[in-house]
């Protein structure tokens, strides 16, 4: 009788101990799916951080060519009007 309840014993513990590794295993992988998501979002958003700040320099750079072609042309306005 002893036997019997120390064998159903160590069985329902096996299970008990089967249960938890699974679950342990199950959480792990949630883990590693949740790091890779979290990963791959950080690697997106530093791709259009980049991509923003590329265009805002070549906005730059046109801003500051249009600039200087106004300047350039206020010049020559400012000369021809000397010259009359």
């Amino acid at each position: 009788m002893e036997q019997e309840f120390l064998s159903a014993q160590a069985v329902q513990e096996t299970k008990a101990a089967a249960a938890k590794k699974a679950a342990a295993k199950a959480n792990l992988a949630r883990l590693k799916r949740k790091h890779e998501l979290s990963r791959r979002k950080a690697e997106a958003q530093l791709q259009m951080l980049k991509v923003k700040q590329q265009m805002e320099a070549e906005q730059a750079m046109d801003l500051e060519k249009v600039r200087l072609q106004e300047e350039k042309l206020q010049a020559q306005e400012d000369a021809n009007k000397k010259a009359k």
